[in-house]
């Protein structure tokens, strides 16, 4: 029996909690698999100046990370682009790294 081998991406992505159903949808399209989602707080700090105007950077903040195979990691990351915005300032950020071996 031939066995297939498919490259494995981890795709982990950061940005705030108010998407996370949105991103939950577009991951589940594509069959990711092994698919977290933590909350976190982020690290920015407003200024007081900042806080007065009403521009207080958000603090909540999700962290997903899944499986992808290799082949979806350009349209995934066009997705994150056109619906999320992922290539303006402050809106989130993804990367992946490549995973070596995965034993079920």
């Amino acid at each position: 029996m031939e066995k297939k081998v498919v490259e494995i991406l981890r795709l982990t992505i950061i940005t705030s909690r108010r998407k996370k159903d949105r991103l939950l949808s577009l991951l589940t399209r594509y069959n990711v698999h092994i698919l977290t989602a933590n909350y976190a707080t982020g690290t920015v700090n407003a200024n007081f100046l900042e806080e007065l105007i009403g521009l207080i950077p958000e603090e909540e903040k999700i962290m997903m990370n899944c499986l992808i195979k290799k082949n979806q990691k350009a349209e995934i990351f066009q997705a994150l682009r056109q619906d999320f915005h992922f290539d303006q300032p402050n809106t989130g950020i993804a990367f992946t790294a490549k995973v070596d071996q995965v034993i079920f």
